[in-house]
């Protein structure tokens, strides 16, 4: 269990210095109190809270964290003060999951239960599901009930465009409770115009915080123990324009010069940019201070955190927590985090100085100890991030190697996929050869931070796939070569190269053994989309449940529902549209942090809608698969997006557009289609969108594109997929049928009939009954076997529900209905067959079609009603008796009785129950 910090228990007890440490990057810097006091400034970050954003940007040494941290405490002493969330950040937090983490731990001060499923999320999620992360943390910080402020310091360090797109995120999500505040030496890439636009931004930029020449003299009065001139005071001011950290280092380096000579001499030296007077004054202010100090100071500078454990270690002392207690006593710009004085750190820029003073007088040879000896320190104490960035910094690769073999283990949950490809890119690849496990992590981490669908990601994934199978082949070690060809599996799949998934995964059961559940699962899991495109359900069900029966005992719930949507289209290939129901809304409502797997939902679920003749349904349905594939587009990766979720969502929707009446609609979103597929090189999607073009064009009798169509595919060469060879037969049985070839029509649905009823295909075998009984209608001698052929068809279809099985084959289905109403003997049947012509009648009035308009379009299977009759009608459904009604319309009793009749007659039905129903189908009430 996580717990308000975000880490465990367990964790806390054996990392005891890690978790302080981390605690350190959360924690409230202290202000310096030697600073005058700066009211007006303090004033103005009041003013901040009425804004969302309080931006205070200005380089580096102007006061940002001083002022903040000196606002917090002055503001704690109020009554009622807001709780305050303090992030550190550093060039490290690079990483979307760890700067996650750290934000949403800082902010568990608020309220110990923020954030908890949030963090769960970042901790198991390979696909970093940013949104989901930060819906569920915005939903928690929603309900604070008091203010609150979330500081982010040096954001300037961040980088990561993904980590700036979420950032803008949670600021336009803000809630009223929550303030935030951003302390940069650079102007952010954030929305700044539009949160400017909306009054929702405060900044603070360099001239604001400059010392005044007012409050410089006040600083120097305060902070030496001899006054200086009024001309003296103004030459410094002007030189320094108003930099705080000059006039600190300043201050500190005149402390030693009580001679006026000396100090005029100074005066005359102290000239040139911000850069040179740092220099300049770090240096004369390290020489100031005793042999001990400078050490200390030169040798710890490179430490990003300090305490005196640490220190200890590395200078090979034993006194370090009495200089770090010194250094902050002497105001030498070192800042403690913790209120035990436990940990401290350097003014950045002090840092930054005093590494590039180390540098100068020690030398790199003489450092390179130093960094190894940290890292020492770092691995005892359980900080293996800090260890691997400290072996790096000295080029020990071979250690930082072994280090991230460590923390990439398989019992490890770190998500920090960035930081580990930082880490990886900077070992040379004699250091990766002999590393395989290192070597097939790396190509997952490329893997899950690139656009999966991208052709480029293949090739990036190819050398270290390559570096990890030499190793093992010559080990002949079969696990993890099989390990090895599951994963290229994994990577042609979301290639779009099936044939190539398949004969991997293939090639990685023989190799793994039965107890492998993570690679075995993706294995089998692939070999069971193979039988399904296969067109083969019932061998293609025990692998998918096999699978996914792996994938959950594993807790992997990314594979346990690539399983589960793999045994819904199983589903609806077998007919059990309501099965297939249930399954996808299960999958929608367990995906939260997944766009894909809810957009693949969402398409399944409005693929039903349509059947079902809820076409405003499946709009909805697949405008929010979409969406989603549109705002999540730069996470999940352009390529991948596409091919996931846009091309299959917009194949629905031109079916559903078609549908309504709204074919043009529906033919250019198509031909866009054709071009991003051509454009992309997906064969079998361009095929797909293909035979929606050609379903159009026979719906509109234009047989010649058909025609065209049919020379095409067959120049394309026979699709691999058994199910879009089926689909594409279909098709041409269609075309025979319009070409009056119903005999030819008839012997090719025949072969494909016999086919699917033996592999379990009842949703194909339900179409191509469909599709006989056309061609049996345009043969005179074959009308018993129309009717009966549609009978069966109405017999299997009835239990499901379908309803655009029927609807998509226009006004013959309609007709051959209708002969089959007249003969109906069994109510179940006939009030299904009553049911569809009902529903051809509503798309007739929708798309506003005259019964006129063909020649072959059936009569309306209703008369119409008189408005006498509407109003009986609409009292009738209402559940009012004879007597009522008869009241209420002001006639008598046989009145209503005969009008009650006459509407049964004119709808078909016997009963008010079914005259309710039907009313309620056709709208009449």
């Amino acid at each position: 269990m996580i717990d308000r910090d975000g880490v465990s228990e367990q964790q806390r007890a054996q990392f005891s210095d890690a978790y302080e440490l981390l605690s350190t990057k959360l924690a409230l810097p202290r202000p310096h109190q030697s600073l005058v006091p700066r009211e007006s400034l303090l004033a103005r970050l009041d003013e901040g809270l009425e804004h969302g954003l309080t931006l205070l940007s200005a380089p580096a040494g102007f006061g940002k964290t001083t002022l903040a941290s000196e606002w917090i405490a002055t503001r704690g002493e109020l009554r009622n003060p807001p709780t305050v969330a303090w992030v550190s950040l550093d060039e490290g937090d690079n990483d979307p999951a760890r700067f996650w983490r750290y934000v949403i731990t800082a902010c568990r001060v608020f309220d110990v239960a923020i954030g908890t499923s949030a963090l769960e999320l970042l901790h198991t999620s390979r696909r970093l599901p940013l949104e989901a992360v930060l819906t569920m943390f915005i939903n928690d910080l929603a309900r604070i009930e008091r203010d609150c402020v979330l500081v982010l310091e040096d954001y300037h360090v961040i980088a990561l465009p993904q980590i700036e797109e979420t950032v803008a995120y949670l600021i336009d999500h803000l809630p009223v409770r929550l303030h935030m505040m951003i302390l940069t030496r650079s102007d952010p890439s954030l929305p700044l115009a539009r949160l400017r636009a909306h009054d929702d931004l405060y900044e603070l930029h360099a001239s604001d915080l400059r010392f005044s020449l007012a409050e410089t003299r006040a600083f120097l009065q305060q902070t030496l123990a001899f006054p200086l001139s009024a001309s003296a005071i103004e030459r410094l001011e002007a030189r320094t324009e108003g930099w705080v950290t000059g006039l600190r280092l300043l201050a500190l380096a005149l402390q030693g010069r009580k001679d006026p000579q000396d100090l005029e001499r100074m005066l005359v030296t102290f000239s040139g940019s911000q850069r040179h007077i740092l220099e300049y004054l770090v240096a004369d202010v390290l020489s100031s201070q005793p042999k001990l100090l400078q050490d200390f100071l030169l040798h710890t500078a490179f430490l990003n955190r300090l305490t005196a454990s640490l220190c200890d270690a590395v200078i090979g002392r034993d006194d370090s927590e009495q200089m770090l207690v010194q250094l902050e006593r002497a105001n030498l710009f070192l800042m403690p985090l913790d209120d035990t004085g436990k940990w401290y750190r350097y003014h950045a820029l002090f840092a930054e100085a005093m590494q590039h003073e180390a540098r100068r007088r020690l030398g790199e040879d003489y450092l390179r100890p130093l960094y190894d000896k940290a890292r020492q320190w770092y691995e005892e104490h359980g900080l293996l991030a800090e260890a691997i960035e400290a072996a790096l910094s000295v080029s020990d690769f071979q250690r930082a190697a072994t280090l991230i073999e460590g923390i990439i283990s398989p019992q490890n949950t770190n998500n920090e996929l960035q930081t580990f490809l930082r880490w990886i890119g900077q070992l040379p690849e004699d250091v990766l050869q002999p590393r395989p496990m290192l070597c097939l992590a790396y190509a997952a981490a490329l893997l899950f931070t690139s656009d999966r669908s991208d052709p480029a990601t293949m090739a990036l994934t190819q050398e270290p796939l390559e570096m990890a199978e030499r190793y093992w082949r010559a080990e002949d070690n079969m696990f993890k070569l099989g390990e090895v060809q599951a994963f290229r599996s994994q990577v042609a799949w979301w290639q779009g190269d099936f044939s190539q998934a398949v004969v991997f995964a293939r090639q990685a059961l023989d190799m793994l053994p039965e107890q492998d559940y993570l690679w075995g699962a993706s294995a089998l899991l692939v070999m069971s989309t193979e039988e399904e495109l296969a067109g083969k359900p019932f061998a293609a069900r025990p692998l998918a449940l096999k699978a996914q029966a792996f994938f959950e005992t594993n807790g992997n719930p990314f594979g346990a529902r690539a399983a589960t949507l793999m045994l819904t289209e199983l589903y609806m290939q077998q007919g059990e549209l309501h099965q297939a129901e249930r399954f996808y809304r299960q999958v929608l409502a367990d995906a939260t942090e997944d766009p894909v797997d809810m957009a693949t939902a969402l398409t399944g679920l409005a693929a039903l809608s349509y059947e079902w003749n809820d076409l405003q349904e499946a709009e909805q349905q697949l405008l929010l698969a979409l969406d989603l594939c549109q705002r999540h587009a730069n996470d999940i990766g352009r390529y991948y997006a596409e091919q996931a979720i846009l091309v299959p969502a917009s194949l629905a929707l031109a079916r559903v557009l078609h549908a309504r009446g709204e074919t043009t609609k529906a033919r250019e979103l198509l031909q866009e289609l054709i071009m991003l597929t051509q454009e992309h090189r997906w064969p079998y999607l361009y095929r797909e969108v293909l035979v929606s073009q050609a379903r159009l064009a026979l719906d509109a009798s234009d047989l010649a594109a058909v025609q065209r169509w049919s020379i095409a595919i067959t120049q394309l060469g026979e699709d691999f997929r058994f199910i879009q060879q089926e689909r594409e037969a279909l098709i041409i049985a269609r075309l025979l049928i319009a070409q009056g070839e119903p005999e030819a029509a008839l012997q090719l649905l025949d072969r494909w009939q016999e086919d699917a009823h033996a592999q379990g295909r009842s949703r194909s075998e339900l179409e191509i009954l469909v599709l006989k009984t056309l061609a049996y209608c345009r043969t005179n001698q074959h009308q018993t076997q129309a009717r009966e052929t549609l009978v069966q068809a109405l017999t299997l279809a009835r239990p499901e529900g379908y309803q655009h099985l029927f609807l998509d084959e226009g006004q013959v289905m309609a007709a051959a209905l209708q002969a089959v109403l007249s003969d109906a003997r069994e109510e179940p049947l006939a009030t299904y067959a009553r049911t569809l012509l009902y529903a051809f009648a509503r798309q007739q009035a929708e798309q506003n079609i005259s019964p006129s308009s063909s020649p072959s379009a059936p009569v309306m299977p209703f008369e119409p009603l008189s408005a006498q009759e509407r109003r009986v009608l609409r009292l009738l459904a209402a559940g009012r008796s004879n007597p009522e009604i008869a009241g209420e319309l002001i006639v008598s009793i046989n009145t209503v009785k005969t009008q009650t009749q006459s509407i049964y007659r004119k709808l078909n039905v016997n009963s008010r129950k079914e005259a309710r129903e039907v009313a309620r189908q056709l709208k009449l009430i």
